[in-house]
């Protein structure tokens, strides 16, 4: 379960640093070199203390802090700053969710995210969480390459487990998960389930 939580969260705050790195090794002269160094050196301090929460098995101090609504308008922030992506967000505060129920969720998104962020080609990405007093539920959406969901097991072992992950996620919350997505049409991922079961 560690491992997965690292994959999820240190993993977006990773590529996001990567990028940085790469673009002072293309571009070591450029005028914004300093800015770069900088945000890649605080994301980097930012996934110690990710990965030092995890250690200690706490949720992440802006969940606790925030509500999965704040802490995933945080998430988003991080990476609004590698400039990659435009971010469409709706997300709506959800008080009466258990703790346990929004660390799933947040997870689950970050997983999505760190997905996204690796594999999709994608210019825009679209974060909506919204609940009514019974089911809440999270989309996550992208303008990129998609895929053809009948071929996804056989592209590899890792995104297979990545999407078992997620339906297991999905199933501990008594929801479902859908996945739409085709080739050249982007995916849509939509994790639906109760507010407190």
């Amino acid at each position: 379960r560690r491992a997965r939580e690292l994959h999820g969260g240190a993993g977006v705050m990773i590529s996001t640093t990567q990028l940085y790195l790469q673009q002072l090794r293309m571009k070591p002269d450029s005028p914004q070199s300093t800015e770069w160094l900088n945000r890649a050196e605080n994301l980097l301090n930012d996934t110690v203390g990710n990965i030092v929460a995890i250690a200690q098995n706490l949720q992440p101090a802006e969940l606790e802090s925030l509500g999965l609504a704040g802490a995933l308008q945080e998430l988003i922030r991080r990476m609004e700053s590698s400039e990659r992506f435009r971010f469409q967000v709706q997300l709506q505060a959800i008080p009466n969710l258990a703790p346990e129920r929004a660390l799933l969720l947040y997870r689950m998104a970050q997983e999505l995210l760190n997905n996204a962020f690796k594999h999709a080609q994608a210019s825009t990405l679209s974060v909506t969480l919204s609940a009514d007093e019974e089911t809440l539920t999270l989309s996550i959406a992208d303008d990129g390459i998609g895929f053809d969901p009948e071929q996804v097991p056989a592209e590899g072992k890792r995104k297979g487990m990545g999407l078992k992950t997620l339906e297991s996620r999905a199933s501990l919350l008594g929801g479902t998960l859908v996945r739409q997505s085709a080739p050249g049409q982007g995916t849509e991922t939509t994790i639906s389930a109760p507010v407190n079961p």
